[in-house]
């Protein structure tokens, strides 16, 4: 299991909600440090707090997952500057 793309599929759920790190962590009840820390390396972050992760967002795990490894979900033109055309 990649844990980049976990971390990023994490930061890509936020932002695409146009959440700080402040307000998805209060959401979490945990420190923003500790939230910005498992968005780099979820390795250490409890089962019961990504659930919890997973229930803000209104997504299933299999969604989730399915988000961070199937490349073709992304859309291309948001993370490509107008001048790459």
């Amino acid at each position: 299991m990649d844990l980049k793309r976990i971390g990023d599929t994490m930061k890509l759920l936020r932002n695409s909600k146009n959440w700080s790190l402040e307000k998805e962590s209060q959401m979490l009840n945990i420190h923003r440090n500790t939230l910005a820390i498992y968005e780099e390396n979820p390795e250490n972050m409890s089962i019961g707090l990504f659930n919890e992760f997973l229930s803000i967002h209104n997504i299933s795990r299999d969604y989730f997952f399915k988000i961070a490894y199937d490349n073709s979900l992304i859309n291309i033109q948001s993370i490509t500057s107008p001048n790459d055309s």
